[in-house]
């Protein structure tokens, strides 16, 4: 389920020297798919080493920032608005 159709595009930033991404809003995501992502990103996370948690590139999600990422044609009720 969990295609590149469904995931966030992400825009790279370098504030204050210090790299990082911007997370960019699908108009068209559902908040329960949203919720799912976000406990699939912190499953992910927890199992990661230490050292791997250490250099995982800071992801900040800002408001106001849409992705162009189009529905896709398979979407399911459930995860699309």
């Amino acid at each position: 389920m969990l295609t590149e159709d469904f995931m966030s595009t992400e825009e790279s930033s370098n504030e204050d020297d210090q790299l990082s991404y911007v997370i960019k809003t699908i108009p068209w995501e559902s908040e329960r798919l949203r919720k799912r992502k976000k406990i699939l990103d912190k499953t992910h996370l927890k199992t990661q080493s230490k050292r791997s948690r250490q250099r995982v590139v800071k992801r900040v999600r800002q408001e106001g920032i849409i992705s162009v990422r189009p529905k896709p044609d398979d979407c399911p009720e459930w995860a699309c608005v």
